[in-house]
């Protein structure tokens, strides 16, 4: 601001010195601008009156007459001009008057306009030190009225945590009911009965347990691990083997018409629990006895030993019925 306002009043003092010199052309009337004095007057904003410069007038002299001589012929008698009077005038000199001019007009308008600039810029630089002025002299008087305060650490804000109240869901006439009246169906309950009749006593058979409840995912991250759980914890696997400790040892899936079509998704859900540490088994639609008699075979010589292995078998409930 002050740098503007030290080559503002530069620029003034500048176009001030120049000076603009006029003239008129007696014979033409036209005006002849130059900067040169000897021109006529400064153009100083006021117009010159005319001056007109008067001659010197010529000095009288008489004449003297000659002496005459005779063999000369007669001396002609010259009569002097009389002398021309003070009141007949030269031509007259170049006028002097003012060439009309805007920079009296500027340059009045810029005297204004710095003046007005500069009491704008102090006003500016004064209030920022008025209103840290004010803080300054506004905090006084507290520390004055309660001086123990100011070493004394000011106590946080205190955190009031309101619970938030669920507003209850309105469930209107929904209720809950049974989704089958019998949890497996037929066909698995014929598949149930002759995994129980060849596998008893050794082993427990359960129905329709969930995947979620079986098997786990670790060693990757926290996204990687939820990601892979996710493939599996939706599946439920028709029957599982447990020992009597009820330890799990085996998934056996009955492969009917619900499984048509999904041969890729039944290859990763037995590769997933192979890769648990359990054996997994395939039973076709509906099983004879001597599948499930192999498999029976199978689970009695890897974990009971071979000499656990033999040909009589239990007998379901249904079989003691009949008898």
């Amino acid at each position: 601001m002050i740098k503007a306002i030290s080559f503002s009043l530069l620029l003034v003092s500048a176009t001030a010195t120049a000076q603009i010199y006029t003239c008129t052309d007696p014979q033409t009337g036209r005006p002849i601008y130059s900067n040169y004095p000897g021109c006529t007057v400064m153009n100083a904003g006021q117009a010159a009156p005319g001056q007109v410069v008067q001659p010197t007038p010529p000095v009288q002299t008489t004449p003297q007459p000659e002496p005459t001589t005779p063999a000369t012929p007669p001396v002609q008698v010259i009569t002097p001009q009389p002398a021309q009077t003070a009141s007949q005038h030269l031509p007259p000199l170049p006028v002097v008057s003012p060439a009309p001019s805007l920079m009296g007009p500027i340059m009045g308008a810029l005297k204004w306009l710095l003046f007005i600039m500069a009491i704008v810029g102090a006003l500016v630089m004064m209030m920022p030190r008025q209103r840290r002025g004010a803080r300054g002299r506004g905090k006084q008087p507290d520390r004055r009225q309660d001086p123990r305060t100011e070493s004394a650490p000011e106590a946080p804000p205190e955190l009031v945590f309101r619970p938030v109240l669920k507003k209850p869901m309105d469930y209107g006439n929904a209720r809950f009911c049974l989704k089958k009246p019998a949890l497996l169906s037929a066909r698995e309950q014929g598949c149930y009965w002759r995994l129980v009749e060849h596998l008893s006593p050794d082993f427990i058979v359960l129905a329709q347990v969930g995947f979620s409840q079986l098997l786990s995912v670790k060693g990757g991250t926290g996204r990687q691990n939820y990601a892979l759980f996710g493939t599996m914890r939706q599946k439920v696997a028709d029957f599982v083997v447990c020992r009597k400790d009820l330890s799990v040892v085996a998934v056996i899936e009955l492969d009917d018409s619900s499984h048509r079509g999904k041969e890729e998704q039944d290859k990763k859900r037995d590769a997933a629990v192979r890769q648990a540490g359990l054996l997994a088994f395939r039973l076709p639609n509906t099983p004879g006895n001597e599948p499930v008699k192999n498999l029976a075979d199978v689970l009695r010589w890897m974990y009971l030993g071979a000499d656990s292995v033999s040909s009589t078998t239990g007998q379901s409930p249904t079989a003691k019925e009949a008898r």
